[in-house]
């Protein structure tokens, strides 16, 4: 199915046929994470809450708004986490 990869292809393949572009979706997203060092296990655990909450939310709309809603709650965490590391960071520099 490499002409999926084509600008467009997936959009076309889901409009046309939803269960092929669900495959291919699932591969695509497979062959990433293989190429990612030391990360799969942790991509794949957002890639299950992801297909978690598409198949949960019904219309398309209420996808995006929770979806839009957990990109939040990780950003939320990932700023929250760098300020802990920031400050871990500046009281080891004051002891030293």
């Amino acid at each position: 199915m490499s002409e999926m990869l084509s600008e467009g292809g997936l959009e076309q393949l889901a409009v046309r046929d939803p269960a092929g572009f669900v495959h291919e979706r699932r591969r695509l997203l497979s062959d990433f994470m293989r190429s990612t060092n030391g990360s799969m296990e942790l991509l794949a655990d957002m890639q299950r809450t992801i297909d978690q909450t598409i198949a949960l939310s019904g219309a398309p709309m209420h996808t995006l708004d929770r979806l839009a809603g957990l990109i939040e709650e990780r950003l939320q965490l990932i700023a929250r986490l760098s300020r802990e590391l920031a400050a871990e960071i500046n009281n080891q520099e004051k002891k030293e």
